[in-house]
């Protein structure tokens, strides 16, 4: 299997010379993402808290890069991991599926009751499509790192220091991820 490559100025996931389109594009592409409240704020929210909360996880340090409004998403983020303790074993895990789709798994790891969890960090309140989403990531990481992750959680930090979990069971939305993207790739092959 050749190589995938992200770009993350663009997100682009691209395998030679072809572009792979990610989960959240295809989710937005068949309209289930309402885009009209994102914001460049929001999207640069993420990507520092994300990128906090993986310093944290990758040297057991905090970032002091990040701004001061943001720790309450890292305080979160580390109430949450002595909480449940959550080991990450796999941390921003960029992958594709040979069904056409690419993205990145924020975390695959264990708690105390789950040897196989697949989580995804928000910065934002739980939306219906992330149920999709982390379907789609779990069939990824169960074809193409052999790791069946039935159980995903979308982890809600919070501004106070305070987080939120959203529990499903990938098996439960998989069908349905796969008819989101089987209309997905009719829609271009229509074009």
């Amino acid at each position: 299997m050749k190589d995938l490559t992200f770009e993350p100025e663009t997100h682009t996931y691209q395998v030679g010379e072809e572009i792979i389109p990610s989960v959240t594009q295809i989710l937005k592409e068949v309209g289930l993402i309402d885009t009209s409240f994102f914001t460049p704020e929001h999207a640069e929210r993420g990507t520092l808290v994300h990128g906090a909360t993986q310093f944290w996880d990758e040297t057991g340090m905090e970032d002091d890069t990040i701004p001061g409004e943001l720790l309450g998403y890292l305080e979160a983020w580390k109430k949450f991991r002595e909480e449940t303790g959550f080991i990450p074993s796999h941390i921003e895990q960029s992958l594709y599926s040979r069904q056409g789709y690419a993205g990145t798994v924020d975390r695959i790891g264990k708690t105390h009751k789950i040897n196989a969890l697949l989580l995804d960090i928000k910065s934002g309140p739980p939306q219906p499509w992330h149920r999709l989403q982390l379907a789609a990531y779990a069939l990824m990481v169960k074809y193409e790192l052999n790791i069946p992750a039935w159980e995903c959680w979308g982890v809600h930090l919070k501004k106070d220091g305070k987080y939120s979990v959203e529990v499903y069971r990938s098996i439960d939305d998989s069908a349905t991820w796969l008819s989101v993207l089987k209309v997905y790739q009719l829609k271009k092959e229509m074009k």
